[in-house]
C-alpha cells in the first residue's frame, strides 16, 4: 500500500521554509565564512591527497565541519591539489551514510558564498564540493536508494542551492532532471516529480548531446510520465495527473506519440467537468476537450456519462458549433442519444436542458437538410420515455444528472423550455397523451425557416 503523499517545491526553487532541519541536526553551527578565511596560513604548503583524504575522513566522522573546510581551503594553494581532493571526495562522502545530510548543511553553511568575495577562488571550492554532492545523489540514484537521493536533494535546498546548477560533468542537464523526477516518484512524492518535469523543460523536443540519445530521453520519459499518471490516477490526485497531462498532450500534439497518453484522457477531463475539490483552481473541461479534439485527430472511447457531462459543459460555455456537431456525432455513435429518424424523435426523461437543446437543433437541421419537402409533409412526433439516472461510475460526472427530475411531466416543461431557447418564441404544441407530443406542419415550417436562417 502506498504511504500518504508528500508535497514539496520545485528543485530550482527556495524551499527551505518548508524543510523541518530538527530532522537533520541536533544542534546547528552557522559558521564566520570571513573569519574562517582570516585563520588560514598565507604561506603554500605541499600535500600527500593520501593523507589529505585521511585528514577530511577524519574530520568528517568526528563532526569536525570547520576543520574540513580549513583543509580543503588549503588545498586550493597547491597546484592541482585541489582538483586531487575534490575527485576523491565523493568516495568519503559516500561512506557517512547517516550523517550525510548533517554534513553537507554544516559544509555549506561554512563554505562561503560567490557574493563575499571578489575572488573567485573560494567561490569554486563551494561550486565543486556541490557537484560532488551532486554526484553522490546520482549514485544513489543509480543504486536505486531513492530515499538517500532524496535527502540530499532536501539538504541542498534547505541551504539555498540550486542543484540545477551544479551538474557533474558528463551527465546532460535532461539527464539530471528526469533522476530528479524520478526520485520523487518513487518516493511517493508525486507532485513535486510533476512539477521539476515541467520547471526542467523535460516534455520539450530538445537534441541531447554526447551518450545521452534523444532515444533514451523518451523512453526515460515516457516510464516517468505513465509510471506517474498510473499513480495520480491510484491516487485520485486530478490536479496534478490534470497539469501533466495538459503539458504532454500540447508538446507532442498527439495522445498516442511519442507518449501513448491516451489511456488518462478520460481521467482528467471528468475530474475537471465537476470541479473536483482537490483542484486548486476550476478547470474548464470544454476547453480542454476542444484542445485534445482539434491536437489529436482520432476519436475517443469515453463512457456514456463522461459524453452526456461534456456535451452540458460545451453548451455552456458556447463552444464552437462544430465541436457541438462533433461532440453529438460521438454521442449518437456510441448510442448515448438515439439516431435521427424522419418524422419523429425519441427523448429519454432523463436528459437535461442543455442536452435536448443541442440534440433538437441538430436533429431538426439534419433532417431538413437531408429532405426539406419530406420534413414539412406530415406532424413531427416527439416520444419523451422515462429513463432512470445515472448511478454512480468508476469516474465523476455532474451532478445535475443524478439530481434532474425523471417523471414525465418534468421532462416535458424540459422540452417546452428547450424549444423556446432554441426558436425564440413558444412553437404551439399538441399534447396527444403522457410523454407523446406532436408539433404541426405550420410550425415545421416556422421551425425549417428560422434553422435556415442561422
Amino acid at each position: 500500500e502506498y504511504e500518504a503523499e508528500e508535497v514539496d517545491s520545485p528543485i530550482g526553487l527556495s524551499s527551505a521554509t518548508n524543510f523541518k532541519m530538527e530532522e537533520l541536526l541536533d544542534d546547528v553551527i552557522v559558521g564566520d565564512n570571513c573569519k574562517l578565511l582570516n585563520s588560514l596560513p598565507d604561506n603554500g604548503f605541499t600535500v600527500d591527497t593520501s593523507k589529505v583524504m585521511s585528514r577530511i575522513r577524519r574530520a568528517l566522522r568526528c563532526r569536525k565541519y570547520k576543520r574540513f573546510c580549513r583543509i580543503i581551503f588549503k588545498s586550493m594553494k597547491v597546484k592541482n591539489s585541489l582538483e586531487s581532493v575534490m575527485s576523491e571526495l565523493q568516495d568519503i562522502l559516500l561512506d557517512l551514510g547517516k550523517k550525510l545530510p548533517r554534513t553537507i548543511y554544516e559544509c555549506l553553511n561554512l563554505m562561503p558564498k560567490p557574493d563575499f568575495f571578489d575572488s573567485s577562488s573560494y567561490p569554486s571550492i563551494r561550486y565543486k564540493f556541490i557537484v560532488s554532492i551532486n554526484a553522490v545523489m546520482l549514485t544513489y540514484f543509480k543504486g536505486r536508494d531513492y530515499k538517500s537521493a532524496l535527502k540530499v536533494l532536501k539538504t541542498m535546498r534547505a541551504c539555498r542551492v540550486n542543484p540545477l546548477g551544479f551538474i557533474p560533468e558528463g551527465v546532460s542537464p535532461e539527464a539530471y532532471v528526469l533522476a530528479c523526477s524520478e526520485i520523487h516518484l518513487e518516493c511517493l512524492s508525486l507532485t513535486e516529480a510533476v512539477n521539476i518535469l515541467l520547471f526542467g523543460d523535460c516534455l520539450k523536443s530538445t537534441t541531447n548531446n554526447g551518450e545521452y540519445s534523444a532515444r533514451d530521453h523518451y523512453s526515460a520519459l515516457e516510464r516517468i510520465v505513465l509510471k506517474l499518471m498510473k499513480l495520480l490516477k491510484k491516487k485520485r490526485l486530478p490536479g496534478p495527473a490534470m497539469t501533466l497531462f495538459r503539458a504532454v498532450v500540447i508538446e507532442q500534439e498527439s495522445l498516442f506519440f511519442p507518449i501513448q497518453i491516451h489511456d488518462y484522457f478520460e481521467f482528467v477531463l471528468s475530474y475537471s467537468l465537476v470541479k473536483h475539490k482537490a483542484l486548486k483552481a476550476p478547470t474548464d473541461a470544454a476547453h480542454m476537450y476542444v484542445l485534445i479534439e482539434a491536437l489529436c485527430a482520432r476519436g475517443f472511447k469515453l463512457r456514456p456519462t463522461t459524453l452526456r457531462s461534456l456535451v452540458v459543459e460545451l453548451v455552456r460555455s458556447k463552444a464552437p458549433d462544430d465541436s457541438l456537431r462533433r461532440i453529438l456525432f460521438l454521442c449518437i455513435k456510441s448510442k448515448v442519444y438515439p439516431t435521427y429518424t424522419p418524422g419523429s424523435i425519441t427523448l429519454g426523461s432523463n436528459l437535461l436542458l442543455e442536452e435536448m437543446c443541442l440534440y433538437l437543433r441538430h436533429c431538426f437541421q439534419f433532417l431538413i437538410a437531408q429532405d426539406r419537402a419530406a420534413f414539412l409533409q406530415r406532424p413531427f412526433g416527439v416520444y419523451l420515455v422515462e429513463s432512470s439516472t445515472p448511478v454512480k461510475k468508476k469516474y465523476p460526472f455532474l451532478k445535475e444528472m443524478t439530481t434532474v427530475s425523471t417523471d414525465i411531466l418534468s421532462a416535458t416543461k424540459r422540452f417546452e423550455e428547450a424549444m423556446t431557447l432554441i426558436f425564440g418564441s413558444n412553437i404551439p404544441l399538441i399534447y396527444l397523451s403522457r410523454g407523446e407530443i406532436f408539433i404541426n406542419t405550420e410550425e415545421l415550417e416556422a421551425i425549417a425557416d428560422a434553422l435556415v436562417e442561422e
